[in-house]
């Protein structure tokens, strides 16, 4: 690896599942002597700067705005910001996650080596289309069916001096860069044989210890086998609610325990039949309970997949939106989970499907090799590697 110290440019939207796999090769890319300078709504300043880079908020933007105001604004300045910064200083690498749309002209428009990150699948027009079809909001937004789509065209319609091609899809799916590292395993992407070995790098999932100190301590000496996680992500947590509660009537007072992470909106007096052996948290450490757990109940998002695919858990899942359709078919396709019908997950169907999974030795057979195979990968430190072979060979 060179001793040349590069100086780096990272572009993103105001989204955790997009930010968080890119934070730990912050780190990797600094502790080595590089430096960042980051372009991110200024919200997420103590992330960045705790991972050793410098946050540049975006210009004319307020993270007080509404969720709709901000995701229209976002792509813009983040654009416009990027365009800015550039020009006031010298950089050597642009880097920046495939969800932000305007990236591929931004590296036309700077003539820096650029490296696109995935913090989902990698995405090619067969696969966008999926998502479109079995999605929701975010990702799968791009449907003319959707208000937001249309909301978003209309916005952006008189912007094209922000794009290569005249369509949203085709600036992702053709915005192809020379090195594009995508953090998860190639086994595990769908119709992989279409992504180019040389120029997508498939470095495994970008999981690092995420334990704080306001983090709760979990009893786990205390609970009784077999011990069950339930996650449902952030993005819709009154909508996961049935859900939590489906599961508390599935377990409460069974033969085994159930661990629930609610996040912050919901909390145990929202919910009935607590018993004794169902602990409630806001959030808990998830990797740290999934290397305890023998099931693990999720909404499929990208982050808790590669996450349970790592710890080797066999998986329940329940999607919701987005991605989360077509990553829960591929895990089961990979025999590594059974999945829920968002119309049929009553307590019954739950505790039946966990309790098939805990007993299905296939399952628990493909998810060990699947741990291996996700852990052998490198995450970062192989990211770190191809960066730094693609620019010493700029």
């Amino acid at each position: 690896m060179t001793n040349k110290q590069y100086r780096f440019l990272f572009v993103n939207l105001p989204y955790s599942g997009h930010i968080n796999p890119t934070i730990p090769l912050v780190k990797r890319l600094v502790d080595v002597g590089h430096s960042v300078d980051y372009v991110l709504d200024p919200s997420f300043k103590e992330i960045v700067e705790g991972a050793g880079a410098q946050l540049i908020p975006y210009d004319d933007y307020d993270s007080s705005w509404s969720d709709v105001h901000r995701y229209m604004k976002a792509f813009e300045q983040a654009y416009s910001t990027a365009k800015r910064v550039s020009s006031e200083s010298e950089y050597d690498c642009l880097i920046y996650e495939a969800y932000f749309i305007f990236g591929y002209k931004l590296s036309k428009d700077l003539a820096l080596p650029t490296v696109r990150l995935f913090s989902t699948f990698a995405f090619n027009h067969s696969i966008l289309e999926k998502i479109r079809e079995s999605g929701g909001p975010h990702l799968s937004f791009m449907t003319s069916k959707n208000p937001l789509y249309s909301l978003f065209v209309k916005y952006y319609e008189g912007k094209q001096d922000m794009m290569i091609t005249d369509d949203f899809f085709d600036e992702i799916a053709e915005g192809v860069q020379d090195l594009n590292i995508v953090y998860t395993a190639r086994a595990f992407q769908p119709q992989s044989d279409s992504f180019s070995q040389d120029r997508f790098i498939f470095v495994g999932p970008s999981i690092e210890d995420n334990y704080s100190d306001d983090m709760p301590s979990v009893p786990f000496d205390e609970l009784s086998r077999p011990v069950i996680y339930l996650a449902m992500g952030s993005l819709l947590p009154r909508f996961a609610k049935k859900v939590y509660q489906n599961c508390i009537d599935a377990f409460s007072g069974k033969e085994a325990s159930l661990i629930l992470s609610v996040g912050d909106e919901l909390s145990k007096d929202d919910f009935r039949h607590v018993s004794d052996n169902i602990y409630l948290y806001s959030k808990v450490p998830q990797i740290d309970v999934l290397n305890q757990s023998d099931v693990f109940i999720t909404h499929g998002g990208m982050n808790s997949a590669n996450e349970g695919l790592s710890c080797g858990v066999p998986m329940l899942v329940h999607p919701f939106v987005n991605d989360e359709p077509l990553i829960a078919s591929r895990l089961t396709d990979l025999k590594v989970a059974e999945q829920l019908n968002l119309r049929k997950s009553d307590p019954e169907v739950i505790y039946d499907k966990t309790m098939a999974l805990l007993n299905d030795e296939q399952v628990k057979s493909a998810s060990a090799d699947m741990k291996d195979t996700m852990t052998s990968l490198g995450a970062n430190d192989t990211a770190l590697e191809n960066i730094m072979r693609y620019l010493d060979s700029q």
